[in-house]
């Protein structure tokens, strides 16, 4: 006997349930950690961050453009001095340890707060322990009874509640003062002399009130197949004059996996954080711009893995680079789901020279993210001034010979407006295509957007989308030999919409957008999908747009496909994040779209003979383009499937009846995989399994035929 699958009516339910909904959070509450480039420790919690350097801990409350650093100067016990040396530093779990001489400096980290402790494992005497700690800053200390509070304009920052510890537990309130520009944490002589060692005093460092808290910005999303990850990256606005950037992976489910990932949560300025992955080397490469508010500007990437480890940042762009000088602003990445050597990331970025001048630069780098030694290669300079460069996050899949990225670009015309140009880039970085005028009438048109590549038979196509001032989206499709092949508009009607991000997989093209009601009222992120159809020169809506549920988003919403440019769709599936706005502010949330037409999948249909029952005929998987598809009937009589044409014939000699026509005859069990074909969305085929050597047909002797079960490409 054959194994037995879901019955039928499970699998339907199972089927016709994955809709677009609230998703799961990203932005986190926790604390991150971090090593920057020099080595030093980084720690941000909610409402703080903090690093370690030469015994100092350096602390900022959010949205405050001032450090209060903190350093342990001097301990004495009784008429003993306890050494206090350059400490080593560490970090263990979600403690950051400073190792001095003579004792161990601890900070437990938590959202809200920074608890330090120092433990004495040895004293070199007894009687009063007096720890004196040196404070910088430009906050006013204020005594109280708890400790200390450290005002500026913006909040109050305490230092208070210190406790004194034995090894029996025994515990004695310590006072905290303020003497002489630091301080002091005074341990009474009588709990030192009758403490049991190790003895640990415990103060704690926290944000009161007046501060700020961070809120997350803008995301990217991008998956790794083999692994079935996501990786979201967003912008994070810790003060005016500091953004940080953090990523975060989840599952194929949306569910996170382990805790956020530093891409810079240092005091520097970086933004605009751009994603892309490399299958072969199973890397993610995170590009942003960067500078800290001082000019030069440059550019700089972070390679995470798919363990989720993070090799230090390291600037790729900007003066010095390649022989460059000025800035390096609108740093974009393409990566790509080639399995051998050939497969690579290409960076594109914003040259600014002292006068203002823009070009448009490329450079590649390998699955390590490590910038390739043929340097820089400029696309696009003149008169025009290109600048705000953009590039498909995937070149596409195989064949890998005619693979390409496009990128896109805003220039100047003579009349003041904006246009949009672009080229194609070969797997080698080579220029095949371009630049070539996407859109150069006298209309305003810029900040351009690219999508992977679709592959239709042997040609390759990105969909490119702009904003038209006063006139709305505009979307246009490039093949890699550079044609424009298609220039319309983009309209949700009775909206204003603004498109935030659009990709591929491989088959058709995911479009999101933030679409405001004209009659006044919430605005909605929107996901339609269109297919590509190169005989009519046309873009076919294979979905209808649809709100995501729950919340309230704002704009930028961002998509990426899981198997972005395949040459072949695994199903039509996308991550969308969306910001939606919460009690407490904006919330980052992972989407889980499967591109779907609305309506069932499968339906069952009477027309049947014999004693088959209703749920002995079973289809599991995904009835998408480029989805697979299992047909099982458990039995050991000599079966197949008639699959054909949706109908309901008589057979005239009995009620038995025929739901297939114009039928292939295939066996049981039955696999078949969807073409990857855009049309197909919407066409509808049918199954009826059949029996031969039953004894229970009513009018076909030993022939007993299944219920029709008539299948929707969605």
């Amino acid at each position: 006997m054959r194994r037995r699958f879901l019955v039928c009516s499970a699998v339907l339910s199972a089927l016709n349930a994955q809709q677009p909904g609230a998703g799961h959070p990203l932005a986190s509450d926790g604390v991150v950690f971090d090593v920057a480039a020099d080595g030093v420790p980084w720690a941000r919690g909610r409402d703080w961050k903090a690093h370690w350097r030469d015994g100092w801990c350096v602390f900022r409350p959010a949205g405050n453009r001032e450090d209060l650093s903190i350093r342990l100067a001097e301990v004495t016990v009784g008429s003993e001095t306890v050494v206090v040396g350059a400490p080593k530093v560490a970090r263990t779990g979600r403690r950051v340890q400073l190792s001095h001489p003579g004792l161990v400096e601890a900070w437990a980290t938590s959202p809200a707060s920074l608890e330090q402790s120092f433990a004495f494992a040895d004293l070199p005497g007894r009687g009063e322990l007096c720890l004196r700690l040196e404070v910088l800053g430009a906050f006013e200390p204020r005594s109280t009874e708890a400790g200390i509070r450290f005002a500026t304009s913006a909040g109050v920052v305490r230092y208070e509640t210190c406790v004194a510890i034995d090894a029996k537990g025994r515990r004695v309130n310590v006072p905290i003062e303020w003497s002489a520009g630091g301080v002091c944490l005074r341990v009474p002589a009588a709990f030192v002399v009758e403490a049991e060692l190790p003895l640990v005093v415990d103060p704690t460092l926290a944000v009161a009130a007046g501060f700020s808290t961070p809120q997350p910005g803008p995301a990217r999303v991008v998956h790794d197949e083999f692994t079935s990850q996501y990786l979201v990256v967003w912008e994070s606005r810790f003060s005016p004059s500091d953004m940080d950037v953090i990523a975060q992976r989840l599952g194929s489910d949306g569910t996170p996996i382990g805790g956020p990932i530093a891409i810079d949560i240092t005091t520097s300025n970086v933004e605009r954080p751009r994603l892309a992955a490399n299958a072969f080397a199973g890397t993610w490469l995170c590009v942003a711009q960067g500078g800290g508010g001082a000019l030069p500007i440059v550019a700089l990437a972070r390679r995470v893995s798919v363990e989720g480890i993070a090799v230090p940042p390291a600037p790729i762009a900007g003066a010095g680079f390649g022989g460059l000088t000025g800035d390096a602003l609108h740093v974009d990445v393409g990566g790509s789901p080639q399995l051998d050597g050939s497969a690579r990331y290409t960076i594109v970025f914003e040259r600014r020279d002292a006068v203002g001048a823009t070009e448009v630069w490329a450079w590649q780098a390998d699955g390590g993210g490590a910038l390739l030694a043929g340097g820089p290669q400029r696309l696009a300079h003149g008169l025009r001034g290109p600048a705000r460069p953009v590039i498909s996050r995937s070149c596409g899949f195989d064949p890998w010979q005619s693979s390409a990225w496009t990128v896109a670009w805003q220039t100047a015309s003579a009349g003041g407006d904006r246009d949009v140009q672009a080229c194609a880039l070969a797997w080698d970085g080579a220029v095949v295509a371009g630049p070539v005028d996407v859109d150069a009438d006298a209309d305003d048109d810029g900040d351009p957007l690219v999508s992977s590549p679709v592959l239709v038979g042997a040609e390759r196509v990105a969909l490119l989308a702009w904003q038209q001032a006063g006139g709305g989206p505009r979307l246009a499709v490039f093949d890699r030999a550079g044609q424009v092949r298609l220039r319309s508009g983009f309209a949700i009607p009775g909206t204003t919409a603004v498109i935030g991000d659009l990709d591929s997989d491989g088959s058709r093209f995911a479009i999101v957008a933030t679409a405001t009601p004209l009659a006044g009222g919430s605005a909605q992120t929107m996901a339609t999908a269109v297919a590509w159809r190169s005989d009519f020169a046309s873009l076919r809506v294979d979905l209808q747009e649809r709100p995501f549920a729950g919340g309230d988003p704002e704009s930028d919403p961002a998509v990426y496909a899981l198997r972005s440019s395949a040459g072949a769709s695994s199903g039509a599936v996308y991550g969308i994040v969306v910001r939606r706005h919460q009690a407490g502010g904006p919330q980052l949330e992972l989407a889980i779209w499967d591109g779907r037409q609305p309506g069932p999948q499968l339906v069952v249909r009477e027309p049947h003979c014999g004693g088959i029952p209703a749920n002995a005929f079973t289809i599991v998987g995904s009835c998408v383009i480029g989805g697979e598809l299992w047909f099982d009937m458990p039995t050991d009589a000599f079966s197949g499937f008639m699959v054909g044409t949706p109908a309901d014939l008589q057979i005239p000699v009995c009620n038995c009846r025929v739901g297939v026509v114009d039928a292939n005859m295939v066996a049981n069990p039955y696999v078949t995989i969807l073409p990857s074909e855009p049309t197909l969305v919407g066409a509808m085929f049918s199954t009826q399994g059949y029996i031969i050597g039953s004894r229970s047909s009513t009018c076909l002797g030993v022939i007993d035929l299944s219920y029709t079960i008539d299948i929707t490409i969605r």
